[in-house]
């Protein structure tokens, strides 16, 4: 809530319970068809999936209000609720967004980074032990280190190996930062 001069009122951060495949993930709420563990319909979100219902833009039924007793939050619910009147100086914007959530961090992702850590702390000090035993091998540990640091960009968010994290779906590549990212989310009025 932010009142006409800018200033901040109030903010929420309120998010529904991650929904997808529940394979080994028991605060999940099982949602889409992606998934078959051994026979069995696991969830997934996958293009053609809908939620909570086949036709998801018409409400069915009452919205949930999160209670205490009762802490399940998943489409469709309340998230805010309160009175605006003609004249009042506060607005309100709401942001849904639905976000990717990628389990942790490959094997990939940590071996890439410790090929990249190794070569930039220890790769100039062995190319000047071996070099000065052996000179001839001096170029050789200059294009081994620049093969490392070439394979290092290989993990970042825009790569081909792409980078585990949540994130909104929606992002763009950021022109101003290789590996950056910019998100916009569509304005309704």
């Amino acid at each position: 809530m932010v009142s006409k001069d800018g200033s901040i009122v109030a903010t929420s951060d309120d998010s529904s319970m991650t929904m997808g495949d529940v394979r080994g993930w028991a605060c999940r709420l099982q949602v889409g068809s992606a998934s078959d563990w051994l026979g069995s319909r696991t969830g997934g979100i996958v293009s053609g999936n809908s939620f909570p219902t086949r036709t998801p833009h018409i409400r069915h039924g009452d919205l949930r209000v999160k209670e205490e007793t009762d802490p399940r939050r998943y489409p469709p619910y309340k998230i805010w609720q309160g009175e605006l009147r003609d004249g009042d100086d506060t607005l309100v914007f709401l942001t849904p967004t639905l976000w990717e959530w990628d389990q942790g961090q490959g094997a990939i992702d940590g071996w890439i980074t410790w090929q990249k850590n190794v070569d930039t702390q220890f790769g100039a000090r062995a190319k000047d032990i071996f070099g000065g035993i052996w000179p001839v091998a001096r170029p050789v540990f200059d294009a081994t280190s620049l093969g490392i640091q070439t394979f290092a960009t290989l993990a970042g968010l825009w790569s081909p190996f792409g980078r585990s994290m949540q994130r909104p779906i929606g992002l763009q590549r950021d022109p101003n930062q290789p590996d950056g990212a910019l998100f916009n989310p569509p304005f309704w009025r």
